[in-house]
């Protein structure tokens, strides 16, 4: 499998943990899928820079999805 396609499910794979979670997406949360911490990060950002994602600039900081992001897994916003 080529490396595109790997960081590919691993990119969706955040997503749809970032969707799920009700609070905010911590780079504790995700490291377990990377080699190191700095990967965890890095995936974060990658995905804040392209618009996925969108940090709280807490430190540490955390992460939500953006409508982006819920419109890859067509997420339902809830208008009430």
């Amino acid at each position: 499998m080529s490396s595109f396609i790997q960081h590919g499910e691993v990119f969706t794979r955040v997503l749809k943990l970032a969707i799920q979670k009700t609070g905010r997406l911590a780079v504790a949360d995700i490291e377990p899928m990377f080699k190191t911490k700095r990967d965890a990060q890095r995936c974060l950002y990658r995905l804040a820079v392209h618009g996925y994602l969108i940090g709280d600039r807490c430190a540490p900081q955390g992460f939500k999805p953006t409508d982006k992001a819920k419109q890859l897994f067509e997420v339902k916003h809830d208008t009430t």
